[in-house]
């Protein structure tokens, strides 16, 4: 009786292989493919300084201008509507909920703006989501790209929405990223700046309501097409007091 149940079975698996087989199944599943798939190929990490003139500096894909106390680098447009929770992310990061990509790794960044003279917090938000005014040195962040033709350049904050409201300014500041035992939270979540607070970020921001990561969408009449090469400028604006909004 136990071996014909034994026969039994082994003749219904041999069944259902035929079935697979005639069918084309190839024995893989097929693969997954993110919401929004990386559009710039990642760099590998060598964050070795050269100097590229007098007060110009470079590391890998990142330009430090010392004379105007400004970063740059390279993303691409990530998304063109919908909910965000980040400005930036690295391509392989949370590109699903970015409005921009880019190659640049986090603690190539962190390195480039502190030798622009910023200093992260020593109390960055403890959990994503904390209703906490982040700590940190303001910076300016705009975007500039080539459109039809012609240069443009902008705040990058007139390409975000709050509660479907375009925003005057936002109160970016240099939060460094979390500490933890083995290294910078960001270097492994790659989240270079965040809208929805976030401390594995390494720019966040001083508004209360980055505690709520449904407030925040993409002007759609102010973004470039999506994928156009954009240059991401942050600044260390030494010549604007430091206050929290």
């Amino acid at each position: 009786m136990k071996i014909n149940k034994i026969f039994l079975g082994c003749v219904f698996v041999g069944i259902l292989n035929l079935i697979f087989i005639s069918s084309g199944f190839s024995g893989k599943y097929p693969d997954v493919k993110p919401v929004s798939p990386p559009l710039m190929q990642p760099t590998a990490v060598q964050p070795v300084v050269r100097q590229t003139g007098p007060g110009l500096f470079e590391i890998s894909g990142c330009k430090i201008i010392k004379e105007k106390n400004k970063v740059e680098f390279q993303a691409v447009m990530n998304m063109n509507q919908g909910v965000i929770e980040y400005l930036i992310v690295n391509t392989g990061g949370k590109v699903h909920t970015s409005l921009l990509q880019t190659s640049v790794d986090p603690s190539v960044l962190k390195i480039s703006l502190m030798m622009i003279g910023l200093q992260g917090t020593v109390q960055p938000p403890v959990e994503q989501g904390e209703s906490i005014i982040p700590e940190g040195d303001r910076v300016k962040i705009s975007l500039a790209w080539n459109e039809n033709g012609k240069d443009r350049i902008m705040p990058v904050e007139q390409l975000i929405l709050k509660q479907g409201n375009a925003i005057d300014q936002m109160p970016w500041v240099f939060t460094g990223s979390q500490n933890e035992k083995n290294g910078v939270q960001g270097l492994v979540e790659k989240s270079l700046v965040a809208i929805y607070h976030d401390p594995a970020a390494l720019i966040d921001h001083q508004l209360i309501e980055g505690n709520n990561n449904n407030l925040w969408s993409i002007n759609s009449e102010a973004v470039p097409p999506l994928g156009t090469l954009v240059n991401v400028i942050i600044k260390n604006p030494a010549t604007i007091a430091w206050k929290k909004n």
